[in-house]
């Protein structure tokens, strides 16, 4: 049982001197008894009982613990100045997309020190992985055990809202400013969040909280034109753009930073989109399905995709939700009841997970591109995996489950692309 093991345990350092040199661990052993007794069902026998006398223990030790002790004394781990060694290494490997290196320094740094810091450099070398869901809910915990900081609040608010939790997003806002009133990186953090198209700049890039991934260097300033889907082969996208054509100076990147020059592989469809060429294969492991037909009027959707923005930084893309509208005459559908306010390109999802087309725009607002079909004249192809289903196969496709939003957009991080070229051409 994990109780009589952490109180066995304490026994040979609850001695006086002992518990000077071994005080933090004493105190997280001490705290570990604590839940584990207090939570009995779930740690230890359903039996247990808080025992009165643990507690005097765990709040003396407390009581004799001086504040300075954790600012200064060195731990098992490292000292305070191997700490903030560990976490500017994190931040050059991260910066450099070797995720997990930085993980790495940034465990490191956090075995030293329980500090938002660490915690937010983890968080954001999540995100640059595309593990948007482990990255929020280990945000959650930042924003909520370092209450005397403003950054992990800003951060996870941010990633609330790229995710679509819109509301959720807001109330965190509402409360991190309370506490925090005339904070500039809340103010900063607040005033994108209610603009139309929320960018990180500025002082939402810098680290510990930056707003935004790290990404493969382009080395001229860019303007984003629209936006995209990576596909299957990894070699090949189709994107949806305002302005393009064969003299300009392409490239795609995706939720993770990563980027490749591309090159027109033909001229625009009858409905604008481009199949291009990439330079350098974009790998993900991720392989998408595609919807195998129109979907309904009033069917729920997703859309995924970048803001509108000038400038070389990257962002996350971002997730909203909507309907699909009425047929038009040229083949696509409407996307109505959504903000959907993103660059031509957003790639757009049922709720089951399942591609249906690319969005664009037009007079009447936006509408959707597509569908995705095999047996279409698109550019878009489904790819090899999804032609020749067995019965099997086609019967799993039948009874897919509706998938997690925060699922779709992790699938989105690495296949959503934001099509940018060269500011002066």
């Amino acid at each position: 049982m994990a109780v009589p093991f952490v109180r066995l345990a304490l026994r040979s350092i609850l001695s006086e001197a002992a518990v000077q040199a071994n005080r933090r661990a004493a105190l997280v052993a001490m705290t570990a008894g604590v839940a584990s007794t207090a939570y009995g069902n779930e740690y230890s026998s359903a039996n247990s009982a808080p025992d009165p006398n643990w507690f005097r223990q765990w709040r003396g030790l407390l009581e004799r613990t001086p504040p300075e002790f954790y600012r200064d004394a060195p731990t098992s781990f490292g000292s305070l100045a191997d700490n903030a060694r560990w976490i500017r290494d994190g931040e050059t490997e991260l910066a450099r997309l070797n995720v997990g290196q930085a993980q790495e320094y940034f465990e490191r740094a956090a075995a030293i020190k329980h500090s938002a810091e660490a915690e937010m450099g983890l968080v954001r070398s999540y995100m640059q992985g595309g593990e948007y869901r482990r990255a929020l809910s280990f945000v959650a915990h930042t924003a909520v055990a370092h209450r005397e900081t403003s950054a992990g609040a800003a951060l996870y608010a941010w990633l609330l809202f790229t995710g679509g939790h819109r509301a959720e997003a807001n109330r965190i806002m509402s409360e991190a400013l309370a506490r925090f009133a005339g904070d500039r990186l809340l103010l900063a953090t607040q005033e994108q969040l209610q603009s139309s198209s929320p960018v990180a700049a500025g002082e939402l890039l810098r680290a510990p909280a930056r707003l935004a991934p790290y990404s493969a260097p382009i080395g001229r300033e860019t303007i984003s034109i629209g936006g995209g889907l990576l596909l299957s082969n990894r070699r090949e996208a189709v994107v949806k753009s305002v302005s393009i054509h064969r003299r300009l100076n392409l490239w795609v990147r995706n939720g993770l930073g990563k980027v490749s020059k591309a090159t027109p592989a033909g001229r625009p469809d009858s409905q604008g989109l481009t199949r291009l060429k990439l330079e350098n294969a974009i790998d993900t492991p991720t392989q998408l399905p595609f919807a195998e037909r129109l979907p309904f009027p009033g069917s729920v959707c997703y859309s995924v995709g970048f803001p509108r923005r000038v400038g070389r930084d990257p962002s996350w893309p971002q997730f909203d939700a909507g309907f699909i509208g009425s047929s038009l005459f040229d083949g696509s559908q409407e996307l109505a009841a959504g903000n959907f306010n993103l660059s031509p390109g957003a790639v757009v999802f049922d709720t089951f997970g399942l591609v249906l087309g690319i969005s664009g725009r037009n007079e009447q607002g936006n509408h959707l591109l597509g569908p995705i079909h095999s047996d279409r004249a698109l550019v878009i192809d489904p790819g090899p995996e999804s032609k020749n289903l067995t019965w099997q196969q086609k019967a799993e496709v039948a009874v897919r489950k509706k998938i997690p939003t925060n699922e779709i957009y992790e699938v989105a991080l690495s296949v959503v692309l934001d099509l940018l070229t060269d500011i002066k051409n």
